[in-house]
């Protein structure tokens, strides 16, 4: 079981309701059937050759966290004033993303966020050496792909998160760069925000980040 996994489960001797929400390996809702394989469909569908169903996919996956936030306030046993979103790699991702849309959040925790400032990934990546050969700005993603990655960027999203946010960044992590982490948490418009580095940390992170963020959630 995934660490993050195993602090919801810890989450819920503490809390009324504990909701784990996933698209890992589901189908959601795809219209153009068997189109959304590879086996694995992620979150955001960018491998499909109908370009114009990856915004459908994307507002989908995010349509149902909102969805998982609605039926939480439906119940009795929850305190609507303590709805907190947490996630590691896409659900970081996700996290920034419901916590900017839904302002009933109370506190997120978005750990090593996944596809932050994706233009700037795609422009550093032509590097040769250095990157000294580069000029001007990262330009825009102009392809259906790029167009959807930069509009569910969770910067986007960052400036209108007000409440706590506890992050994290593994210095090391190809898959979520920590050039893509802090910019999200450089747009926060929280003024509660801290961020937890880790040095030599890939795609990961420790188990006293978990009791850290217990410890954080509990004081917040």
């Amino acid at each position: 079981m995934h660490r993050l996994h195993r602090f919801l489960a810890v989450a819920v001797l503490g809390l009324a309701v504990s909701l784990d929400v996933s698209a890992m390996n589901l189908n959601l809702g795809c219209p153009y059937g068997d189109g959304c394989s590879p086996p694995q469909t992620p979150y955001l569908s960018f491998h499909s050759p109908q370009s114009d169903n990856l915004l459908f996919t994307a507002g989908d996956t995010i349509d149902l966290r909102c969805q998982a936030v609605n039926y939480l306030l439906s119940r009795p046993d929850v305190d609507p004033s303590r709805i907190v979103v947490v996630g590691g790699s896409q659900g970081g991702r996700l996290s920034v993303v419901v916590a900017g849309l839904d302002p009933r959040i109370s506190a997120a925790v978005p750990a090593i966020a996944h596809s932050a400032n994706v233009p700037y990934g795609s422009w550093a990546a032509r590097c040769k050496s250095d990157g000294m050969e580069l000029t001007g700005a990262p330009p825009a993603l102009d392809d259906p792909a790029g167009r959807c990655a930069a509009y569910y960027d969770p910067m986007n999203y960052a400036p209108d998160i007000h409440c706590p946010v506890l992050m994290n960044a593994g210095l090391i992590d190809p898959i979520s760069p920590p050039y893509g982490v802090w910019a999200v948490y450089n747009r926060l418009g929280s003024r509660d925000k801290s961020i937890v580095a880790f040095d030599g940390h890939g795609h990961d992170w420790s188990a006293e980040f978990d009791r850290r963020a217990w410890r954080w959630l509990d004081r917040c």
